[in-house]
C-alpha cells in the first residue's frame, strides 16, 4: 500500500521538503508526494505533468488530493493555519495526519490549539490527527542537501496520538531520509518554536557575563581614570580590555565550579539526583553556553592586547621601557608564557568541541581533553594574570582610591574554584583508592589497562558500583567536572549528562554518545567547548609600578 503525503505551500519550506523527498525516495517505492497551492484559485495546472521546481515533485490539485493524502504537511504561514483547516476540514481524508511546521511564538498559530477547539464552534469540527515536525530545520538546509551528503538530516516529532507520530516518522526516514526522535507529547512546548527563540542557557548565560563585565567595567574606570588619573580617552579600549578580560576569566571559572561541586556532593555519597537543587540544574545546564561566550571574550581580549602591546602600555614587562627597541623582563616573559600556553591549550579544546572532531574521539580522549586539560589550561591563564602584579598586592598605601589591583580582583574566583577542585581531590581520591582492588577483581568490572575506567585525575569519585559497561541501573560518574548519569552504552541504552548540549535536540546514536536530550553522556562529543570544564588566558592589568 503506497502511503501519500501532500504538501500544502509553495514557498521555500516546501521546496526543501520536496528536494529532501527528491534525493532520498527511490522511485517505485511505497510512498508518494505532491504539491499544492493553499489558494488553487491563484494557480491553475498547465498539465497533470507540473512539477515543483526541480524536485520531480509534481504539482497537484487540491481538493482532489486532500481527499486521497494519508500526511498533509502544512508549509504555510502559522497565521494561516486555522483559517485553512477550518476552510478545508471537510476535503481532508478522515484518518490523515496534519503536520505543522511553523515555529510562530504567538498563542494560537499551531496546530495543538487549532485542532483541539471544541467541536461546535465554527462551521466543521477541526481535524484531530496531527503532529509536530520538520519544524527544526531551515528551508536553506533542506534546499542545499545533497544526495552525496553521508550524514543523516534530524528531525523532532512530537504529538497526542501515537499512530499519527509513527506514521509521519515512517515518511520521514524512509521516502525522506532523516533521522528522527520522537519527542513525548508532555514535552511539546519545548520544541514548539524551536526556530523563534534564543534559547534560555544562551540568555542565561549572556546576562550573567553582562553582570560582571558591568562591575569590571564601572570599576577599571573608578580605579584608573578617576583615581589613577589616566586619560579618558583610553576608555575604550585599555580600560575595557581589563574589564572583558575579568568577565572572561570568570566565565571559564564558573564554567568548572558546577561539575566541581556536584562531584564533591558526591564524594560525600549523595547521590540522589533528585537532591540536585534547581539552582544547581541551572548552572549545569549553562555551563556549555557560559564558556562559548567567555571563549568570545578571550578572542577580543586577545586582539586589544595585540594591538597597545608596546612599552608605552606595557612598560613593566620590558627591560627598558624607555628604549626605542627593548627585551622582555622576567616578568613579561613568564606572563606571556602562561598565557599563550593557556590560550594555545582552550583553541585545542575548542577545536575538539567541533562536531566533526569531537564525534571521532572516544571516551578516554574526551575525557582527557575535557578533563585535565581544561584545569591545566585555567592554571595557566591564572598564572598569567598573577605574574603581572602579584607584587603588587601588599602595597595597599598605593592602591589608587583604596582599590585592590585588578590582578586580584579578577583572580579570586578563578583561584577559588581551583582550591575548591584540589580540596574534592583530596576528599575523594582515598575512597577512590580503596575501592580500586574490588573494582579491577570483581568479574565483569572496568579497569585502567583496559581503557574503560578513567584514571584518579579524570574520575576521582568512581568506586566499584560503577561499571560503564555492565550496570543495568543509572549512576553517577565524573567526566572532568561533567555531573553525569550512566547507563550502560553498549547495550544501546542511552548515556546522558547535565551539559545543556548542542546536540541536545537531535536523536540518539548507540555508536555516536554524543546525542541527548537534558541529560548527556560522559563521553558527549558535541557538547560543546565547556562541557563543564574551560579554559582561560587572560591579561588582566599593570600593577602599581606601570610605567603607563
Amino acid at each position: 500500500m503506497i502511503l501519500k503525503c501532500l504538501i500544502v505551500g509553495t514557498g521555500d519550506m516546501a521546496h526543501g521538503l520536496c528536494h529532501t523527498y527528491d534525493i532520498n525516495n527511490e522511485s517505485g517505492s511505497d510512498f508518494a508526494l505532491e504539491v499544492s497551492k493553499p489558494r488553487e484559485e491563484y494557480y491553475q495546472l498547465e498539465s497533470n505533468n507540473d512539477y515543483f521546481h526541480d524536485t520531480g515533485v509534481r504539482i497537484s490539485n487540491l481538493g482532489s488530493s486532500l481527499h486521497e493524502a494519508d500526511i498533509v504537511i502544512l508549509a504555510i504561514p502559522a497565521s494561516a493555519l486555522s483559517a485553512f483547516v477550518r476552510k478545508h476540514a471537510k476535503d481532508i481524508k478522515k484518518d490523515a495526519v496534519l503536520v505543522d511546521v511553523t515555529n510562530s511564538s504567538v498563542k494560537g498559530q499551531d496546530l495543538e490549539s487549532v485542532c483541539f477547539v471544541p467541536r461546535g464552534q465554527g462551521d466543521c469540527s477541526p481535524h484531530t490527527l496531527w503532529v509536530k515536525a520538520f519544524n527544526d530545520n531551515g528551508a536553506i538546509d533542506l534546499i542545499s542537501q545533497k544526495a552525496s551528503r553521508k550524514g543523516k538530516l534530524c528531525t523532532k516529532v512530537c504529538g497526542p496520538d501515537r499512530e499519527a507520530v509513527e506514521k509521519v516518522k515512517v515518511f520521514a526516514e524512509q521516502a525522506m531520509g532523516f533521522q528522527t526522535k520522537v519527542v513525548p507529547y508532555h514535552k511539546y512546548e519545548e520544541i514548539a518554536v524551536h526556530q523563534e527563540n534564543l534559547g534560555s542557557e544562551w540568555v542565561s548565560s549572556a546576562w550573567v557575563l553582562l553582570i560582571i563585565f558591568i562591575f569590571s567595567e564601572i570599576y577599571s574606570l573608578l580605579r584608573y581614570n578617576v583615581y589613577k588619573g589616566y586619560d579618558w580617552i583610553h576608555l575604550p579600549i585599555q580600560m575595557t580590555n581589563k574589564a572583558i578580560c575579568w568577565t572572561a576569566i570568570y566565565g571559564f571559572a564558573l564554567t568548572l565550579l558546577p561539575g566541581t561541586l556536584m562531584n564533591l556532593r558526591n564524594a560525600f555519597g549523595r547521590d540522589k539526583l533528585q537532591d540536585v537543587g534547581q539552582y544547581m540544574k541551572w548552572a549545569l545546564d549553562i555551563r556549555k553556553h557560559l564558556g562559548l561566550l567567555s571563549f568570545f571574550l578571550l578572542v577580543i581580549h586577545v586582539v586589544m592586547s595585540l594591538l597597545i602591546f608596546n612599552p608605552a602600555y606595557y612598560g613593566k614587562f620590558y627591560m627598558d621601557p624607555k628604549a626605542a627597541v627593548s627585551k622582555l623582563n622576567l616578568k613579561g616573559e613568564l606572563s606571556m608564557f602562561f598565557g599563550i600556553v593557556g590560550f594555545s591549550v582552550y583553541c585545542v579544546t575548542a577545536i575538539c568541541s567541533l562536531p566533526s572532531v569531537g564525534m571521532e574521539m572516544n571516551k578516554r580522549q574526551w575525557g582527557f581533553a575535557f578533563g585535565p586539560t581544561v584545569w591545566f589550561a585555567l592554571c595557566c591563564g591564572t598564572a598569567h594574570v598573577l605574574t603581572m602584579g602579584v607584587k603588587g598586592w601588599t602595597k595597599q598605601d598605593k592602591w589608587p582610591g583604596g582599590m585592590p589591583p585588578i590582578t586580584l580582583t579578577s583572580t579570586l574566583l578563578p583561584m577559588l574554584v581551583i582550591a575548591v577542585k584540589v580540596f574534592q581531590l583530596i576528599v575523594a581520591l582515598p575512597p577512590f583508592l580503596g575501592s580500586t582492588g574490588k573494582s579491577t577483581a570483581a568479574a565483569g568490572k572496568s579497569s585502567f589497562l583496559d581503557g574503560t575506567m578513567k584514571d584518579p585525575i579524570d574520575d576521582p569519585v568512581m568506586n566499584d558500583s560503577i561499571n560503564p559497561k555492565s550496570t543495568p541501573s543509572l549512576t553517577k560518574i565524573e567526566q572532568g567536572d561533567s555531573f553525569s548519569v550512566e547507563s550502560p552504552s553498549s547495550s544501546g541504552l542511552k548515556e546522558e549528562e547535565h551539559s545543556g548540549d548542542a546536540f541536545a535536540d537531535e536523536p540518539n546514536d548507540v555508536n555516536v554518545p554524543g546525542h541527548g536530550s537534558y541529560l548527556q553522556a560522559p563521553e558527549d562529543r558535541a557538547s560543546s567547548i565547556i562541557m563543564g570544564e574551560s579554559v582561560g588566558t587572560l591579561n588582566t592589568e599593570q600593577d602599581e609600578s606601570s610605567n603607563v
